[in-house]
């Protein structure tokens, strides 16, 4: 910790499933001494590596890991694993201890079915309207989902 309140960075490990644990203890340090900085850093590394390591990863184990590594209320590393892990849901299903971990890992159904299901934010495509708005359809000029895309893209 000492070197990121220095520096804004720290150093970790090659690239494994240790480093993605390490990351995750980096993030409950950064919790555990109120360092929001530090918490975004972890975050940040860890999503890049479970973004280029993929599915080599032992995902039960890390989703064990970061959901005793934050609280409840802390959904930030959640969310980012719950980013990765939602793409690939069909596939964890058929895995057993995926399956044991959604029994036994309180909130981490709910998390699934929350993000899963949540509303997305929409950007009609329609020149003249310029609506952002939770649903699949513009409530403003009623276009169809197919007119519309998520902001920024």
């Amino acid at each position: 910790m000492l070197l990121f309140i220095y520096s804004s960075d720290y150093c970790a490990p090659p690239l494994d499933d240790d480093a993605v644990l390490f990351h995750v203890q980096v993030y409950a340090t950064g919790e555990k001494f109120g360092v929001g900085g530090l918490k975004e850093l972890a975050r940040d590394k860890f999503a890049a590596i479970m973004r280029s390591r993929g599915t080599d990863l032992d995902f039960p184990t890390i989703i064990e890991h970061v959901y005793s590594a934050s609280e409840y209320s802390d959904r930030i590393l959640r969310k980012a694993l719950l980013d990765f892990v939602l793409p690939q849901l069909h596939q964890l299903v058929d895995n057993a201890e995926f399956c044991e971990l959604l029994e036994s890992i309180e909130g981490l159904s709910a998390d699934i079915l929350r993000q899963q299901l949540a509303p997305k934010k929409m950007l009609c495509n329609n020149v003249n309207c310029k609506a952002v708005r939770d649903v699949v359809y513009c409530c403003t000029c009623f276009r169809q989902s197919d007119n519309l895309q998520r902001p920024g893209k």
